[in-house]
């Protein structure tokens, strides 16, 4: 039952960071909103994840800039600086993309937004565009191979071999050329566009196509938590370190990509509920931010109570593989260190730590493998929340 607190604390307060922080860095008053605005969110934001190692784990990539258990041990400053730079950066890029997808490509959403699509000629363009926006957020996920990391699941897929499948892209680390770097950091930036793609998408058709009520959120708010129950990745979603007792691995199958692409449309549906209900009904916009300032700090309060203020700020203890289990994160931090990337190992150690694996009818059952090194226990996925 403390888990899912937890998990609460941590999405619910994940949410009124982001907010909060959003508002604050749209607010038009301050800065008129334009294209510029956009490119320039998204440019600040990029070179801040980069600088703070958190682009990759925003993508939900395996790779870092610096090597296993960087930042272990380092002045408690500067966690907190690289925590807020990390946060700050993710929410710049987030906007920066998401307004320039929904205002600057094909159609201008704004006029979706203001109803004006109802008595035009060729207002379907609006909802066309939310669909294919969906259906182009699948595509990159899926070019990217981050499709699961982003559902908060990770199957069993193996190779034409019958081994274990690794990682599908290069593992850029501290010593990577420069080439792979920029490889992997774009595939990040289209995982990325994809996710704030099929975000814009689903919003727009929530709140745009049906009449404006705070029940309306409330049902999405209940209907995301319904989906999380059924899919199982409320804990997984919200970076609860326990979430892995409750893991268990599964072979790809055409049902486990049903379930996860109805995890990533009721994370989606969750979260619009949510920030609809803080943003225009718990509290409506204040003429100054102090709403905004405030729902800053009972975000972060949520997520430091919960212990997941750093994985919301998509800083990895040991820069490896977001959002899997420790076990696993710990060996691939060991493969990553030691340059190995070959299948019999990956495959022993799954045999040795899924729960199951060496059962009757497993098709690992047999296998024996080594112990993982120990790491410190946190989960880690894509943002937002």
């Amino acid at each position: 039952m403390w888990h899912h607190c937890k998990a609460f604390l941590s999405s619910w307060g994940g949410i009124l960071v982001w907010v909060g922080g959003w508002d604050i860095l749209t607010d038009s008053r301050a800065w008129p909103h334009s294209g510029w605005r956009c490119a320039t969110l998204c440019l600040s934001g990029l070179g801040m994840t980069v600088l703070t190692d958190t682009l990759y784990t925003n993508g939900g990539l395996s790779a870092s800039w610096f090597s296993p258990g960087f930042g272990q041990g380092a002045p408690k400053l500067t966690l907190i600086a690289r925590t807020t730079l990390g946060l700050s950066g993710t929410i710049m890029l987030w906007a920066g993309i998401f307004n320039g997808i929904n205002y600057y490509t094909w159609v201008d959403s704004a006029q979706e937004e203001e109803g004006g699509w109802l008595g035009q000629a060729g207002g379907w363009k609006y909802v066309t565009k939310d669909l294919v926006c969906i259906l182009f957020g699948l595509a990159m996920l899926g070019l990217t191979d981050t499709f699961w990391a982003v559902a908060a699941l990770h199957p069993i897929r193996p190779s034409k071999g019958g081994a274990m499948h690794g990682p599908p892209h290069p593992m850029a680390d501290h010593e990577s050329p420069g080439w792979v770097h920029f490889t992997t950091s774009a595939l990040c930036v289209l995982s990325v566009a994809g996710q704030c793609a099929m975000w814009m998408g689903v919003w727009n058709l929530l709140e745009y196509y049906f009449p404006s009520t705070i029940w309306r959120e409330v049902a999405y708010v209940l209907g995301g938590l319904l989906i999380f129950s059924t899919t199982k990745t409320y804990l997984g979603r919200s970076y609860i370190a326990e979430a892995e007792q409750y893991e268990v691995r599964r072979p790809l199958s055409a049902t486990l990509v049903a379930r996860a692409l109805v995890s990533i449309l009721g994370h989606f549906l969750h979260m619009t509920g949510v920030w609809t209900l803080f943003d225009s009904y718990m509290w409506p916009e204040c003429p100054d931010n102090r709403r905004n300032l405030v729902y800053v700090a009972v975000g972060l309060l949520g997520l430091q109570v919960s212990g997941t203020l750093q994985s919301e700020a998509c800083i990895s203890p040991i820069s490896v593989l977001p959002r899997v289990p420790e076990w696993e994160r710990a060996h691939l931090a060991s493969v990553l260190h030691n340059q190995v990337y070959g299948m019999h190992g990956v495959t022993r150690h799954y045999a040795h730590t899924v729960p199951g694996a060496n059962a009757p009818g497993s098709e690992l059952a047999g296998v024996t493998g080594h112990q993982s090194t120990g790491h410190q226990s946190m989960r880690h996925g894509t943002c937002p929340i």
